[in-house]
């Protein structure tokens, strides 16, 4: 094993053995030449360098076929690092875009969102100003309310008063009233019935057959001031200020 291995390692040091003592390398025969073919030495010697040679050849194939193989496995890594590389590159790509398509739908969601926000506050606002409109025009209509009872409150004791200085003054000519009633009765009898006369005797007629002049009578009996204090009553009963709508009561207290 040694000598194989000292051999394959400085084989290309050594010229081919001379077959015969005439080799031109050994032009003279020499009688100490250690290694004569013409010898059983010689001969083993000779098998030895074939027996290495064929082994060197052999090593040398499968040096070369290992060198194929390694070439041949070297050559698909690289086709497989090839193809590794430009997936990785692919998939680097891929998530850049992925990235920036989320970085933007974030932007465009943030930007929604902050738009969302100052509509909303801008509409909450509204909202506060038109409520506190409503509150003052309420406030408003309260106090116009106050001041318009005020006003009628002043107005019925000013015309109750009214009224009673007339009652006083239609007590005093009450007499003569009287008597230039009866005066004017006895003139219409002593005179001839005339078409507006006979008109207003049928529509009392008809009044009293129909009920309405009972209720007349009872209205005629009462005085002004009470009359008056009825008017106001049926007004106010028919007239409900809380239940009016909004519009109305602006109409009404513009």
């Amino acid at each position: 094993e040694l000598r194989l291995r000292y051999y394959v390692q400085y084989a290309s040091d050594f010229p081919a053995l001379p077959t015969s003592t005439q080799h031109p390398s050994f032009p003279l025969q020499s009688a100490t030449f250690p290694f004569s073919t013409t010898t059983s030495a010689g001969n083993g010697v000779q098998k030895e360098r074939d027996s290495l040679r064929r082994q060197v050849g052999q090593l040398q194939l499968e040096r070369d076929a290992a060198k194929r193989q390694g070439a041949e496995a070297a050559k698909k890594l690289r086709e497989e690092l090839d193809a590794l590389q430009a997936q990785y590159a692919t998939l680097r790509r891929n998530l850049a875009l992925q990235n920036n398509a989320f970085a933007e739908h974030k932007r465009r969601a943030e930007d929604a969102e902050a738009k969302l926000r100052v509509e909303h506050d801008r509409h909450l606002e509204s909202l506060r100003k038109r409520i506190a409109a409503l509150e003052q025009s309420k406030a408003d209509l309260a106090t116009g309310k106050a001041f318009q009872r005020a006003e009628i409150q002043e107005l019925r004791r000013t015309i109750a008063a009214l009224l009673l200085e007339k009652e006083r003054r239609d007590a005093d000519s009450d007499d003569s009233s009287a008597e230039r009633a009866r005066q004017q009765r006895k003139k219409r009898r002593a005179e001839p019935e005339s078409d507006a006369e006979r008109e207003h005797r049928e529509r009392e007629a008809f009044e009293r057959m129909s009920g309405r002049w009972d209720a007349r009578e009872k209205l005629r009996k009462k005085t002004p001031l009470e009359r008056y204090h009825l008017q106001w009553e049926h007004l106010l009963s028919d007239l409900d200020l809380a239940s009016l709508p909004t519009t109305e009561k602006d109409n009404l207290f513009p």
